[in-house]
């Protein structure tokens, strides 16, 4: 592995380099966009936010603001309809407080005051709206952070680590865990497992090479003599 000063090497290495929320596609220099609502939701606590995407994501944690008692939420999806699970979608409408706007997206973003000011497109007509809010929540997907692998180990279709049941990739001595890697949870506790096991995995991998690297050689003294260790 290299680094800008240094290059490392190993004889086994675990990849764990997760991965991190797609990023709203608008230039901005505003201070007060999120992409954790259990990190930063708290702030914002009788006040009015924004929150891009309409999937599961996007609905549970507009839940989560509610609960914490964000006073107003304005949810905007791109698509014709919000993908989120049914259930949660009817929880969330059940609110007074909670504004719903598809095939909308966001243009443009400015610090204005101490909040921001959003400039929000109609997909259908192309109207364009300006709104005043005190921060812009973003849960729009996740990226694995796999570029520096591609070509070196085995990727899904979305550029997560295929792995084997001990968090093998396909290269002898490489494994992965953690978020990068390709599953269907992704939590702490299984991040935490993954890379439990992927360092047993490594460990003993990394004992099995020692042991055949120390293995005392037979070598033959000439065509008729014993060969001796």
């Amino acid at each position: 592995m290299e680094t800008g000063e240094y290059l490392y090497t190993s004889k086994a290495i675990i990849l764990a380099t997760g991965r991190q929320p797609v990023r709203l596609q608008v230039e901005t220099d505003c201070d007060h966009i999120h992409y954790c609502s259990v990190c930063d939701g708290s702030a914002y606590v009788g006040k009015k936010v924004l929150v891009v995407g309409g999937g599961n994501s996007g609905f549970d944690e507009s839940l989560y603001l509610l609960s914490l008692g964000v006073a107003e939420i304005i949810i905007v999806e791109a698509l014709d309809s919000c993908c989120a699970s049914e259930t949660t979608q009817a929880k969330l409408r059940s609110y007074g407080n909670v504004d719903i706007r598809t095939r909308t997206c966001v243009g443009a973003v400015a610090n204005e005051g101490n909040g921001c000011q959003v400039m929000l497109e109609n997909l259908r007509c192309g109207a364009r709206e300006s709104l005043y809010v005190d921060g812009v929540f973003v849960f729009i997907g996740q990226k694995a952070n796999t570029d520096l692998f591609h070509g070196l180990v085995d990727l899904d279709a979305h550029h997560y680590v295929i792995t084997g049941p001990n968090r093998e990739t396909n290269v002898l001595g490489v494994y992965a865990a953690g978020d990068v890697v390709q599953k269907s949870y992704r939590y702490l506790t299984t991040a935490m497992a993954d890379e439990t096991i992927a360092a047993l995995a490594a460990e003993k991998y990394i004992r099995a090479t020692i042991e055949n690297e120390v293995q005392p050689t037979r070598v033959a003294t000439g065509p008729n003599e014993p060969i001796r260790s």
